[in-house]
Protein backbone atom coordinates (compact mmCIF):
# COMPACT_ATOMS: atom_id res chain seq x y z
CA UNK A 1 0.00 0.00 0.00
CA UNK A 2 1.21 3.51 -0.82
CA UNK A 3 0.64 6.64 1.24
CA UNK A 4 0.89 9.66 -1.09
CA UNK A 5 1.60 13.10 0.37
CA UNK A 6 2.40 16.43 -1.17
CA UNK A 7 5.81 16.68 0.49
CA UNK A 8 6.66 13.28 1.97
CA UNK A 9 5.64 13.96 5.56
CA UNK A 10 4.74 11.09 7.87
CA UNK A 11 1.18 9.82 7.94
CA UNK A 12 -0.81 11.20 10.86
CA UNK A 13 -2.65 8.81 13.17
CA UNK A 14 -6.03 9.70 11.67
CA UNK A 15 -5.04 8.95 8.09
CA UNK A 16 -3.18 5.68 8.64
CA UNK A 17 -5.78 4.22 10.96
CA UNK A 18 -4.60 0.89 12.35
CA UNK A 19 -1.87 0.38 9.76
CA UNK A 20 1.69 0.05 11.04
CA UNK A 21 4.59 1.93 9.40
CA UNK A 22 5.90 -1.28 7.80
CA UNK A 23 2.51 -1.97 6.17
CA UNK A 24 2.70 0.94 3.75
CA UNK A 25 5.27 2.93 1.82
CA UNK A 26 5.27 6.72 1.95
CA UNK A 27 5.71 8.52 -1.38
CA UNK A 28 5.39 12.18 -2.31
CA UNK A 29 4.40 14.39 -5.19
CA UNK A 30 7.44 16.57 -4.54
CA UNK A 31 9.92 13.77 -5.23
CA UNK A 32 8.50 10.41 -6.32
CA UNK A 33 5.70 11.60 -8.61
CA UNK A 34 7.83 14.37 -10.13
CA UNK A 35 10.62 11.91 -10.86
CA UNK A 36 8.15 9.49 -12.46
CA UNK A 37 6.54 12.26 -14.52
CA UNK A 38 9.93 13.39 -15.82
CA UNK A 39 10.56 9.83 -17.05
CA UNK A 40 7.08 9.72 -18.61
CA UNK A 41 7.76 13.01 -20.37
CA UNK A 42 10.94 11.56 -21.91
CA UNK A 43 8.98 8.58 -23.23
CA UNK A 44 6.27 10.88 -24.63
CA UNK A 45 8.71 12.91 -26.72
CA UNK A 46 6.98 11.90 -29.97
CA UNK A 47 3.48 12.57 -28.61
CA UNK A 48 3.26 16.37 -28.27
CA UNK A 49 -0.17 16.63 -26.64
CA UNK A 50 0.67 14.01 -24.04
CA UNK A 51 4.15 15.48 -23.46
CA UNK A 52 2.76 19.00 -22.92
CA UNK A 53 0.03 17.71 -20.61
CA UNK A 54 2.68 15.98 -18.50
CA UNK A 55 4.73 19.19 -18.55
CA UNK A 56 1.75 21.20 -17.26
CA UNK A 57 1.20 18.64 -14.48
CA UNK A 58 4.89 18.88 -13.53
CA UNK A 59 4.62 22.68 -13.36
CA UNK A 60 1.52 22.42 -11.16
CA UNK A 61 3.19 19.99 -8.74
CA UNK A 62 6.30 22.18 -8.55
CA UNK A 63 4.10 25.18 -7.80
CA UNK A 64 2.16 23.32 -5.08
CA UNK A 65 5.36 22.01 -3.48
CA UNK A 66 7.30 25.29 -3.66
CA UNK A 67 9.78 24.03 -6.23
CA UNK A 68 9.24 26.61 -8.93
CA UNK A 69 12.26 28.41 -10.32
CA UNK A 70 11.18 31.61 -8.54
CA UNK A 71 11.01 29.89 -5.15
CA UNK A 72 14.34 28.15 -5.65
CA UNK A 73 15.98 31.40 -6.71
CA UNK A 74 14.49 33.26 -3.72
CA UNK A 75 15.83 30.63 -1.33
CA UNK A 76 19.29 30.80 -2.93
CA UNK A 77 19.33 34.60 -2.68
CA UNK A 78 18.23 34.61 0.96
CA UNK A 79 20.82 31.96 1.83
CA UNK A 80 23.55 33.92 0.06
CA UNK A 81 22.62 37.21 1.73
CA UNK A 82 22.34 35.62 5.16
CA UNK A 83 25.73 33.93 4.80
CA UNK A 84 27.79 37.12 4.62
CA UNK A 85 27.80 40.16 6.92
CA UNK A 86 28.71 42.48 4.05
CA UNK A 87 25.71 41.29 2.03
CA UNK A 88 23.42 41.88 5.02
CA UNK A 89 24.81 45.37 5.55
CA UNK A 90 24.25 46.19 1.88
CA UNK A 91 20.69 44.86 2.04
CA UNK A 92 19.87 46.98 5.09
CA UNK A 93 21.39 50.05 3.41
CA UNK A 94 19.20 49.51 0.34
CA UNK A 95 16.09 48.99 2.46
CA UNK A 96 16.86 52.07 4.57
CA UNK A 97 17.39 54.19 1.43
CA UNK A 98 14.12 52.96 -0.08
CA UNK A 99 12.26 53.67 3.16
CA UNK A 100 13.65 57.22 3.34
CA UNK A 101 12.63 57.85 -0.29
CA UNK A 102 9.12 56.51 0.40
CA UNK A 103 8.75 58.83 3.41
CA UNK A 104 9.92 61.81 1.36
CA UNK A 105 7.44 60.99 -1.42
CA UNK A 106 4.54 60.61 1.00
CA UNK A 107 5.26 63.96 2.68
CA UNK A 108 5.14 65.89 -0.63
Amino acid sequence: MLYLTLDGKDACEGSKGELKEHEFKRISYSFDILEWLEKCKEKAVNHPILRETITQYIILIKYLTGQTTNNVMKEEIVTKIASDKEYLTTLFTILKTDLIQDVKKSSL
